[in-house]
C-alpha cells in the first residue's frame, strides 16, 4: 500500500497522460470530464464533435466498496468511462497520413489503458480491470449530423485505496498493550 491513497484526480492525470501520448501526434485531444453533464456538453458541441482529429473524454464513473461485507473496508473498486469521438475521414498523420480505420484506433486505446499500471494503489495483476466497449448513442441534435461522427466508449476499473477511518485522535493511543484509552 502506498504512503497516501491515490485520489480520483491523481487517476484521471495518469489515465488523461498517458491517452494523450496517442491522441496529440495525431491532432487530437484528451480531456477530464468533472461529471456527465459536462460530458455530453462536450459531446455535443457541433464544431468540436465532426472534427477529423480524435477526442478523449476521461469520466469517473464512481465507486464500489471492493468488500461489501466489510463496511469499515478502505479499499474500492473506481469505475472508469473514457468517451472517444472523432469524424469520419481521420487521417492519422502517425502513419504518413493514410486513414487508420475507427476501430483500430479504439483497439489501440483499450491496449493502452489495460496495460496503465500506475493508476492503482496496489499491484493486482492486472490493476486495470477492462470491462467492455460499446458504441456511443446518437450525439449530435439530427440523424444527419450523426453520421458525421464515431463515438464508443471504454469501460474499465482499478483498484484503488481510501483514507482509513481513524476512531481515536492521533497521540492519544494508549502505551500498554490491551488497555484501554485514559487507564
Amino acid at each position: 500500500m502506498l504512503p497516501m491513497p491515490v485520489t480520483i484526480s491523481q487517476s484521471a492525470k495518469l489515465i488523461s497522460d498517458s491517452l494523450s501520448a496517442w491522441a496529440v501526434p495525431r491532432g487530437g485531444r484528451v480531456s477530464v470530464m468533472a461529471n456527465q453533464r459536462h460530458l455530453w456538453e462536450e459531446l455535443v458541441d457541433l464544431p468540436s464533435a465532426a472534427s477529423l482529429s480524435p477526442r478523449i473524454m476521461v469520466l469517473y464513473a464512481g465507486e464500489t466498496l471492493m468488500l461489501q461485507d466489510q463496511p469499515d473496508c478502505h479499499r474500492v473498486i473506481r469505475n472508469w468511462q473514457v468517451v472517444i469521438v472523432r469524424g469520419h475521414g481521420f487521417k492519422d498523420p502517425q502513419s504518413g497520413g493514410g486513414y487508420e480505420p475507427f476501430t483500430d484506433s479504439l483497439e489501440t486505446i483499450r491496449d493502452m489503458i489495460r496495460c496503465m499500471l500506475s493508476v492503482s494503489d496496489y499491484e493486482y495483476v492486472p490493476s486495470v480491470q477492462y470491462k467492455g466497449m460499446k458504441p456511443l448513442p446518437s450525439i449530435l441534435p439530427t440523424k444527419e449530423a450523426n453520421a458525421f461522427a464515431d463515438g464508443t466508449v471504454i469501460e474499465f476499473a482499478t483498484y484503488n485505496d481510501i483514507p482509513m477511518i481513524v476512531l481515536e485522535a492521533p497521540g492519544t493511543e494508549d502505551e500498554t498493550p490491551g488497555g484501554l484509552p485514559g487507564e
